[in-house]
């Protein structure tokens, strides 16, 4: 997996981008999977398949920053202590005070703000390395043209 690219150095994204492989169905991935007619342990149960891609996502990448980090430690006590307090609520008191469905839907604007940190990080990381790659190339050219002369 750690193979040397043409640039030189090894290139160890191990993880894509894409949507958590248990909601390929869901029309936008991007959208937050809660229907108002959940429980409150359907709300976090609908939610923790993403939580557990942002988790393996950011173990895999090792050029992923503390800061993105400690934010998604701070995310994942905050499900598990939301989900210990609100858990337990009935599907019919869920229905009227939809306390439940507050608090992940907070979770996951935390989650889609570290997602969007995430892939901004990736296409920079993979914009910086094409355009050194360019320059060393074209670098590489005019050496190659003033050895010739």
């Amino acid at each position: 997996m750690d193979e040397v690219a043409e640039i030189g150095y090894p290139l160890a994204l191990t993880n894509t981008l894409q949507s958590p492989p248990t909601y390929l169905v869901l029309k936008d991935p991007f959208q937050c999977p809660l229907k108002r007619t959940d429980s409150a342990e359907a709300c976090f149960a609908k939610f923790y398949p993403f939580l557990l891609w942002l988790r393996d996502f950011i173990q895999s990448n090792d050029w992923v920053t503390s800061d993105i980090t400690d934010e998604f430690l701070r995310l994942w006590e905050g499900y598990h202590a939301d989900e210990e307090k609100f858990g337990k609520i009935g599907a019919v008191q869920e229905f009227f005070s939809q306390k439940a469905h507050s608090k992940v839907r907070r979770l996951w604007d935390v989650y889609m703000r570290l997602r969007k940190q995430l892939e901004d990080m990736g296409t920079k990381r993979v914009t910086k390395r094409a355009s050194e790659k360019q320059h060393r190339l074209a670098a590489g050219i005019l050496l190659e043209g003033e050895w010739n002369l």
